[in-house]
Parts: structure tokens; sequence; C-alpha cells
């Protein structure tokens, strides 16, 4: 495990553009609250619902900003904007990197790896830090992607686990996908880390899915694919509306 100094949870890098003016703007009038703990529930939730699970052509290649300005992303770009979000409201936050079975992608797109690259986040709040990935799908995929895997009879799959949950009270670990809790044989084998963002994390450790240059060539058909099937998801017939629509 990378070690990182007290200090480093606060900072700026390269993709946690957390001084940003857009960054900056969302996080102050989101994050609009009376205490740390409501702030961050209040930012969680937007990333979860106004950033839709998807994913664009750069993967992870993106800053906050750059996320925040796109609308949509996954696991490892959706971290690095809620990350980005807190800090710029003073709340340390930090990026934790594991592997997760691919199997999670079920139903979404195709993986050549048996392992796919996931990051949670690690926010410091008053219980100490609280670990969460509860904001990477939106409520009405997760909602709707749930229901699929209990009609299926699947643990995992359409970027969700079945035992996964949405709802965050800022008190609690709280996963959506990283539900490692022996349902899934083999779901995670590696325990990366904490790193100061994607970029050290590509650098430092041994990647599942680090994208080439020729992947990118292919890339805009690749995930567009994705989203369209992310897309119906949502809009599946009898899916239950949300109380966020």
């Amino acid at each position: 495990m990378v070690a990182i100094s007290e200090p480093d949870y606060l900072e700026a890098t390269a993709k946690i553009d957390h001084r940003h003016a857009g960054v900056r703007a969302v996080a102050t009038h989101v994050g609009d609250a009376p205490t740390a703990r409501e702030a961050a529930i209040r930012l969680h939730d937007y990333v979860r619902d106004e950033i839709r699970y998807g994913f664009c052509a750069p993967i992870y290649d993106q800053s906050a900003s750059q996320v925040l300005k796109a609308g949509i992303g996954y696991g490892l770009t959706k971290s690095t904007l809620f990350v980005a979000l807190l800090r710029a409201l003073g709340i340390p936050a930090r990026q934790h990197f594991v592997d997760m079975s691919a199997d999670i992608l079920h139903g979404v797109m195709a993986s050549r790896t048996p392992f796919t690259d996931h990051c949670y986040v690690e926010v410091l709040l008053d219980e100490g830090w609280v670990r969460v990935d509860s904001f990477i799908v939106d409520l009405p995929l997760a909602e709707a992607a749930r229901a699929r895997l209990r009609r299926e009879g699947r643990m995992i799959g359409y970027g969700v686990h079945i035992d996964g949950v949405s709802i965050w009270d800022g008190r609690r670990d709280t996963f959506c996908q990283f539900v490692d809790n022996g349902s899934v044989d083999g779901f995670s084998t590696t325990d990366h880390g904490l790193f100061r963002d994607i970029d050290e994390f590509h650098e430092k450790a041994e990647s599942w899915n680090r994208v080439g240059l020729l992947s990118r060539l292919f890339m805009p058909a690749f995930v567009s694919a994705a989203n369209a099937r992310c897309e119906a998801l949502r809009h599946a017939p009898g899916r239950i509306a949300t109380a966020a629509e």
C-alpha cells in the first residue's frame, strides 16, 4: 500500500482539480449544509444521480472538472469527481484502488480480463474514515439493474451487486459495487491501496484495464454501445420510478 501523508488528503492533483472554478461552484452550491456529514451526503447524491453511470471515450483519463462537464462517468472517474468536490469544501477524502470481478459489467460491456480496476472513496468524518462507492451508479439504473439480477438469479452484473446499497448516511461503509461479502467466489483478489489519483495508480500499480493507443481508436463505438445498454435498462418496462425522478 502506498503511504500518503495526512495533508495530501486535501491536495489538488492533475486529476483531482478541486480548485477548478466549476468544481468549486458545484461543491459550494450542492454542499451548502450545516455539517460536514450533511455536505458529504449531498455531494454523494449529486455525483450519484447528476453524473449518470456510463463511459466516455477517454475512459479513466479525465480530471474531475472534465467528468463534471461530461455528466457521465463510472467508478474510476466518478470517484475522482467525488473526492474533488469533498476536498473543495475542506473535507478530507482519498481514493482506494482494488480489483473486482469483471462480471460486474455483465450486460453492460464485454471484458477481456477476469477482473476490472475499481476505486472506492474514503471520507474522513466524525466516525473516522468511511468507505463508500454507492455514488457510482445512478438510482434509476441501480434499481433496474438489481431487479434484473433478481429475475436472472445472478449476484452481480449490469454495474451492481445484488446486495449493493445506493443510499449513504455518512456514517457507515456503503457499497453498490464492491460488496465483498463472500457471495461471489473470487470477487476481489488485490487491494492496491491508496494513491493520489488515477495517474499515480497507473504509474505504480498493475492495472487490469490500462487502455493502449490502438484501443483508443475503437473506444468511441465501444462506449457508445455500453451507454446505450445502460440507457435501455434505465427505461426498462416495469421499472418502479424512484423518488429522485
